[in-house]
């Protein structure tokens, strides 16, 4: 599990403890949500999920015990890193600037390439393709919870791969 705090005064954050009540939750790989069922506590009706899925959002499954968070947000970022010939974060990054006023995607586009200044023209623009690409192809979906229950009730879980991917949350100025 990993974790992110942005301030937008550009002041550092002196902090090691988790991520508490986020008002986004970027899961990079829909496994978690099965591997790590705690995944969601925190969230509140107010948060952002950013699901890493090639799946629809029919096919995708929910702890509906869970479930306080109204807005889902998805994308195959997998997808759009090896299209773009970039990093699975770079992909990330550029849909969760969707939803960051307080940061504002110009700023995390500069940031992004800021840190691959120094790897190369191509891959500073790979970078840069995917965060916009990422931007671009995410979808929000928003619900009531008793969509979600009704959705889920015969469901099972699926297990799958990848269970030690990583998973981020981001705060903004609570």
């Amino acid at each position: 599990v990993s974790q992110s705090r942005y301030s937008p005064l550009k002041k550092p954050i002196r902090t090691a403890s988790y991520v508490r009540d986020p008002d986004i939750l970027v899961i990079f790989h829909e496994h978690l949500l099965e591997s790590h069922p705690d995944i969601l506590e925190g969230t509140h009706e107010h948060s952002i999920i950013l699901l890493n899925t090639s799946k629809s959002w029919e096919e995708i499954k929910l702890p509906v015990d869970q479930i306080k968070f109204r807005r889902l947000v998805t994308l195959d970022a997998t997808l759009g890193a090896m299209k773009n010939q970039c990093g699975l974060n770079a992909v990330m990054m550029g849909a969760v600037s969707g939803y960051l006023p307080e940061v504002g995607g110009p700023e995390l586009e500069k940031s992004l390439e800021n840190f691959f200044k120094k790897a190369g023209t191509q891959v500073q623009k790979n970078n840069r393709d995917g965060f916009l690409w990422g931007l671009k192809m995410s979808k929000e979906h928003s619900f009531e919870k008793e969509i979600l229950v009704e959705k889920n009730i015969n469901q099972q879980n699926i297990i799958l791969g990848w269970a030690n991917a990583p998973v981020g949350a981001i705060v903004t100025g609570k």
